[in-house]
């Protein structure tokens, strides 16, 4: 079994924070994990007869934004000549924590998982899949994926615009229906890194999060009193 890609294209972004102020309640903000630049020059599947199960998965230190709320992904990239069209097929979006804490998925352990459908296949749109919100207790964290593909395929993509980052982005699967994201290195083809098959780059697949609990708490516990201070001294 092989991991056979395809390629074309451009452009940087790596981890990003967007921040939203909701208006009439305490400030929340929400942070976007990515590697990816949100487009996709290649394409990666596993070359199997009769198909396969594909894991793939991205690497992430968990900052102060350690909620996970929801799993983005694009499939496929626009410049695919061949393959399949996996529109309309399911997937399992995953979140796995890093129990040693390392950043390789050898130990990663499952927090939450949910089930997805691909859509804009080949179009750089991103499926989004919202999990129950759970919050991250080591100092990384993996986020990715589970596909039933049928062969040819290429339904991961594949982002191989300079700068990538190496030891970030991973590979997993076996034939079809014996994906394995309990134990990722007990698979067919046991998880590891992207570049162990001869690729440079990462997939386009994020985490969205949002301040552990107790934070968010607190920001609205000071922003309320810095309010209640503001009338007392327009009082006095």
């Amino acid at each position: 079994m092989n991991l056979p890609g395809r390629a074309t294209k451009c452009a940087f972004a790596a981890s990003a924070l967007a921040f939203t102020l909701l208006l009439g309640e305490p400030a929340a903000f929400a942070q976007v994990y990515q590697l990816d630049d949100g487009t996709a020059e290649n394409s990666v599947g596993l070359n199997q007869t009769g198909g396969a199960d594909l894991i793939a998965l991205n690497s992430f230190m968990t900052g102060p934004f350690s909620t996970i709320t929801s799993i983005s992904i694009a499939f496929g990239f626009p410049g695919a000549t061949t393959g399949a069209n996996m529109n309309g097929t399911t997937f399992t979006a995953v979140l796995w924590s890093d129990p040693n804490g390392d950043g390789l998925p050898g130990d990663a352990v499952v927090l939450t998982t949910a089930m997805g459908v691909v859509s804009g296949f080949g179009t750089n749109t991103f499926v989004t899949v919202s999990l129950t919100p759970t919050t991250v207790l080591t100092p990384n964290f993996f986020v990715g994926f589970l596909i039933t593909q049928p062969n040819p395929a290429f339904p991961a993509a594949f982002d191989q615009t300079a700068p990538t980052f190496v030891n970030r982005s991973f590979v997993a699967g076996g034939n079809a229906g014996s994906g394995n994201i309990n134990n990722l290195s007990a698979n067919g083809i046991p998880v590891a890194p992207i570049e162990s098959f001869g690729l440079s780059g990462n997939w386009l697949i994020r985490a969205n999060a949002v301040p552990e609990p107790s934070t968010y708490l607190l920001t609205g516990m000071g922003l309320l009193g810095l309010f209640g201070a503001r009338r007392f001294l327009r009082r006095s």
